[in-house]
């Protein structure tokens, strides 16, 4: 934000032309080799997510619940919309609802279209993951070209990068707003303005609140950016001045932890309903989880620690405040009614427990703030009391008034983050709703995974044997830092090293229990955190250390250098093994004809499927599916001047239908000749060129709109497509050739052979083709035309039904 600070001495090499050809060419190489892998997986190698997140993603722009909380995925869905409503606009989608999917010809070829779109997401996502995490660190920690190139290559050849880039995975979201954070986290200590240091602050939040959002697993990983601040901050001998006042510490605090509560109780009474089927939860409303006592510690902890900072006055002011909030969530609690209610109609055993624990917490509540002088004065005049209070009062205050606004406004942004809620959703309703039903699957949904210490131990145990390696590297890489500053070889001070331990204890802590063992999908939570880490703690000991320097030097290369070769290792296998680890997530196209899961909003999607196909017909277009772009491409290529999308591409088989205005009206009978051939419905869609679309040549130039008036629709033959016209209007061939005489005209114009253009203009329909359609007991025959050359139809001279029909040079199965 502030361009001053790229002109500096020190980030001087960041304008180097060697530097920066030397990353566009990088990144570009690392961008176009994922892209190419993910074009080598078909849509339906992942079926769990990439139809998951597909249906998900149909039933938002359908204004319905996404039918999978279970992650709970939020931040990707959102996301999604906003990349998939631009993809639509821009014509590069065929469908936007249900609605869109009802009236098409193949609605399978559609999904699958949309799926693959939103695979295609993946490697643009692992690139900026990997360019916000690479400038993040070379600016924070200041790096020089050779350790730019080291950090640029640690990260790259992650195994995990191979791995994400083939299909489609909500981790991959989650970890894309984790790396903005830390991107915005950085600006923020890079920037002298103070507004830009607050929005950079407050959006690095916001980015981390999404990220948790799309996957709860970044539990663990949640204050990493902050560390990363602070790591920043202590090395250089000074202090940032970045303080907020005490007035504003104590409302935004107050804010935070009334917003927090607020979510909480109403989330917690309001029912998930059956629409989600991936609850996953056998407790009617949750329960309190480690998850949730943990996130209000931590804002209570801000809040009293703002509150040691202010006078007895302002306390007792707020105290009445939170009062009144107490006495606003009755309104909840009275007005929630229970599935299996025994207390006059209404409130179930569980719920009338709560209400009566809630109400003698308020009642008590209630005489604190009534007799809070009282109370201070019978409090001090214990001196015992009186010194626990003073020593809790001096502890708050001893804690660094700069680094408490940091943590303040850091988590505003992440609070805000669950607004973001409201811009899914016309309808205010369905919007509150989907924010309460997110909050409660990550804080009050119980794990579905048992916990004991038996399993505990053999994850330790095994992880600890599987990441051998990377465990070693970053034991060793801090047990020097430790080392050093207790010899004092290192120059930092203990500040720094508690950040460098804090960050070692998160990543790995992450590791052994934010991970699963033998998950492919799962190596992006722990690739980035550990690469972090070991990024950190060798540029440290190469910048700080001052014992032994060329030693110390040779031992951080050579480090770079073993991680290098590591990450190689497992990036060459990664493909290969990602794609023939075959189980029971893998290589299922017949799902896209059921759905991902049964039940739930989903279920919308598998109905309206099974209303269109029957057994045979599915598995058919589920397989045709995965030639569905180059059958859009050879559509799109024999009429120019036409809009086509998916949404108009047909199967020419038996039982599918050829018109998107009768739907019910099903093919029974064809020419085998034409099987599975591509069927176009567009003579009801608007043509963008109503002129001539003659061939374009040196010598006979191209005239466009000599009649306006007409709907001349442009068919361009191909050697290798074979294109037929059927109606169930018997025609004499004549429409086809309804710019005849103006061709002939045209003769004057023509400086070669006239044999071409008489040739042109006199050209022949071949014998007929018959298809017949069914619906119930009656029948509709179509006559089709093969067109051989290129040729305009007046599309308001047909009378009657029409649909094109390409046959490919090799049609599938």
């Amino acid at each position: 934000m502030n361009v001053k600070i790229l002109k500096s001495e020190q980030n001087k090499y960041y304008l180097n032309i060697k530097n920066s050809l030397f990353s566009l060419i990088g990144f570009l190489l690392f961008f176009f080799y994922l892209f190419n892998i993910t074009k080598t997986y078909p849509y339906y190698f992942s079926w769990d997510m990439n139809l998951a997140v597909t249906i998900d993603n149909i039933l938002l722009r359908s204004e319905k619940y996404s039918s999978l909380l279970a992650h709970p995925g939020f931040g990707m869905n959102l996301l999604l919309l906003l990349t998939t409503k631009i993809l639509s606009i821009m014509g590069y989608l065929s469908i936007d609802s249900l609605t869109d999917i009802a009236s098409a010809l193949d609605p399978i070829s559609c999904v699958a279209e949309l799926s693959q779109i939103i695979q295609l997401h993946s490697p643009f996502l692992i690139t900026m993951i990997l360019f916000s995490v690479w400038i993040s660190l070379c600016v924070m920690l200041k790096t020089n070209t050779t350790q730019s190139i080291l950090i640029f290559l640690v990260l790259s050849l992650s195994e995990s990068n191979i791995i994400h880039s083939s299909f489609i995975r909500v981790g991959t979201y989650s970890i894309f707003f984790f790396s903005l954070s830390i991107f915005f986290s950085v600006l923020f200590l890079k920037s002298e303005n103070l507004i830009n240091k607050h929005l950079c602050l407050f959006i690095s939040g916001v980015f981390i609140g999404l990220s948790f959002l799309t996957k709860i697993q970044m539990l663990f990983l949640l204050v990493l950016p902050l560390l990363l601040i602070f790591f920043s901050d202590f090395p250089n001998g000074k202090k940032r001045s970045y303080e907020l006042s005490v007035n504003s510490l104590v409302n935004i605090n107050f804010i935070n932890i009334i917003f927090f509560a607020t979510l909480a109780i109403l989330s917690f009474f309001i029912l998930i309903p059956s629409d989600f089927n991936s609850w996953m939860s056998d407790e009617e409303y949750g329960k309190l989880t480690f998850v949730f006592l943990m996130f209000i510690t931590f804002f209570s902890f801000l809040f009293i620690n703002a509150l040691f900072l202010v006078n007895k006055r302002k306390i007792k002011s707020l105290l009445r405040l939170i009062f009144l909030f107490l006495l606003l969530f009755f309104i909840p609690l009275l007005s929630h009614r229970s599935i299996e209610p025994i207390f006059m109609g209404y409130f179930s055993k569980k719920v009338l427990t709560i209400i009566c624990i809630y109400s003698v917490l308020v009642l008590w509540y209630f005489l604190i703030v009534l007799f809070f002088e009282k109370i201070n004065k019978f409090l001090f005049s214990k001196s015992f009391v009186k010194n626990k209070i003073l020593s809790l009062s001096y502890f708050f205050k001893k804690i660094d008034k700069k680094y408490l606004s940091i943590t303040t406004v850091f988590i505003s942004g992440f609070l805000f983050s669950f607004l973001f809620h409201f811009l899914v959703f016309t309808d205010l309703n369905m919007s509150i709703n989907y924010l309460l039903y997110d909050f409660k699957v990550i804080f009050f949904r119980s794990t579905f995974y048992e916990i004991n210490m038996d399993i505990i131990l053999n994850q330790i145990i095994h992880k600890t044997i599987f990441y051998y390696k990377e465990i070693f590297i970053n034991s060793m890489i801090t047990l020097i830092i430790t080392l050093g500053y207790y010899k004092n070889y290192i120059n930092i001070n203990y500040k720094t090293l508690l950040i460098i331990l804090s960050l070692f204890f998160i990543s790995h802590f992450n590791l052994y229990f934010g991970t699963r063992l033998y998950v492919d999908y799962d190596t992006i939570f722990i690739d980035y955190p550990i690469n972090i880490f070991s990024v950190v703690g060798l540029i440290t000991i190469y910048n700080k250390v001052y014992f032994q320097k060329i030693k110390i030097k040779i031992f951080c290369f050579s480090t770079f250098l073993f991680i290098i070769f590591l990450n190689i290792n497992q990036f060459i296998s990664a493909e290969e093994l990602s794609k023939h680890h075959a189980h029971h997530y893998r290589w299922q196209d017949t799902r896209w004809k059921e759905g991902a899961y049964l039940g739930g909003n989903q279920q919308a999607y598998t109905n309206l499927i099974k209303s269109k196909y029957n057994e045979d017909n599915a598995d058919l277009a589920c397989r045709i599916g995965v030639f569905q772009k180059s059958r859009l491409l050879d559509a799109k290529y024999v009429f120019p001047n036409q809009n086509i999308n998916q949404k108009h591409i047909g199967i020419l088989h038996k039982g599918f239908p050829t018109m998107i205005g009768q739907p019910n009206f099903k093919i029974s009978s064809y020419p085998k000749e034409l099987k599975n051939a591509i069927v176009i419905d567009n003579l009801t869609l608007e043509i963008s060129g109503k002129g001539l679309f003659a061939p374009d040549s040196f010598s006979y130039p191209s005239f466009k709109n000599l009649d306006s008036q007409r709907n001349l629709l442009a068919i361009c033959p191909r050697l290798d497509l074979d294109i037929y016209f059927f109606t169930d209007e018997p025609l004499n061939g004549d429409i086809f050739f309804t710019n005849k005489n103006i061709i002939l005209y045209l003769k004057k114009y023509y400086k070669g052979s006239e044999k071409f253009l008489n040739d042109y203009a006199n050209r022949k329909l071949s014998s007929k083709l018959e298809i017949v359609m069914e619906k119930n007991k009656s029948e509709k025959i179509f006559y089709g035309y093969r067109i051989i050359n290129f040729t305009e139809l007046d599309i308001n001279r047909i009378s009657g039904s029409g649909f094109f029909v390409i046959k490919q040079p090799m049609v599938p199965l």
